[in-house]
């Protein structure tokens, strides 16, 4: 992949500081496990884990370097994935042939890279200026392969209903999730790859997850790149369950995490999605999956899905 003109090298460095959260996990009356920050406020009977909160988040991180004759804008991309990456300088002064309209590139996965040299107009004096950007996880120009079959993203043989999906969705309403279906299975199932790439984010310390905008950000999930430059995510799975980590070559099948119930969510389920970078916004993707004697198959809502 050429990274284009905003001339943009690159050393990955994920953030990793880290802090600890002692969680308290109980049964209730009717034999569920609950997490929770504080002691149950009935007196009853309480495991305590400490547990270490690591930051793997990646980022985008842009920085400036004066040169002799100006400056030069460079990029870190610590995605293992491409970024679609735009900037536009303003409030210039001594800056000469750089243009002032938004410049734009893809940033190659894990990498520092130059992105905008801004030069002088008159040399030996210092320039001025200040810029804006954004960014996007994913080549603009993915084209999604339609003719390919995913594997169902649990055990093969096992069978979940499909609490949503296109059409019929309660949530689903966002251009970023209209096609994405929810899977109503117990904690801890097992989740499983439904196609290889690499994996670019991933959260996996939350513990809790309820039905308001304050719970959403509390998923602990999975993004896996495809090779066409589409994106899985597999979220609301259980803490501690991910066995992954940003930069993974993952296969299909493999066994990456186990469900559960954090995040936005009413019950246990996983929510399994495919998107694409649209132009600095996500757009969720028809799929289909591998059905009964390799017929294709599509999640229904009220259906059961099964794995084969």
């Amino acid at each position: 992949m050429k990274c284009r003109l905003i001339k943009l090298t690159l050393i990955l460095a994920l953030a990793s500081t880290a802090a600890a959260q002692s969680v308290y996990r109980y049964q209730d009356d009717d034999g569920r496990w609950h997490y929770t920050d504080r002691p149950p406020a009935d007196g009853r009977k309480a495991e305590v884990d400490v547990i270490e909160t690591i930051n793997l988040e990646p980022k985008v991180i842009v920085t400036r370097e004066n040169t002799d004759d100006g400056a030069t804008i460079y990029v870190e991309n610590e995605f293992h994935g491409a970024v679609e990456f735009e900037i536009r300088l303003f409030e210039t002064r001594n800056v000469g042939s750089v243009d002032t309209e938004p410049q734009k590139t893809v940033l190659p996965p894990a990498k520092k890279v130059p992105v905008l040299q801004v030069v002088a107009k008159r040399p030996g004096n210092p320039v001025s200026f200040r810029y804006k950007y954004k960014y996007m996880l994913g080549e603009p120009e993915a084209e999604h392969d339609t003719e390919y079959l995913y594997r169902v993203p649990f055990a093969v043989s096992q069978r979940f209903p499909v609490s949503q999906a296109f059409p019929m969705s309660a949530t689903h309403n966002a251009p970023g999730s209209r096609y994405a279906i929810d899977l109503a299975m117990p904690e801890e199932t097992a989740i499983h790859a439904a196609r290889g790439g690499t994996v670019v984010e991933i959260a996996f310390r939350s513990y809790s997850g309820g039905t308001t905008a304050a719970d959403a950000p509390k998923a602990n999930l999975i993004r896996i790149m495809h090779d066409d430059g589409t994106m899985a995510i597999y979220a609301h799975l259980a803490l501690d369950s991910v066995r992954v980590r940003p930069g993974d070559r993952v296969q299909r099948g493999e066994y990456i995490a186990s469900s559960g119930n954090t995040g936005f969510s009413s019950g246990p389920h996983l929510h399994f999605g495919v998107e694409r970078n649209a132009g600095f916004s996500l757009e969720s993707i028809p799929v289909s999956f591998v059905g009964a004697g390799g017929a294709p198959a599509k999640a229904k809502t009220g259906h059961y899905l099964q794995a084969y």
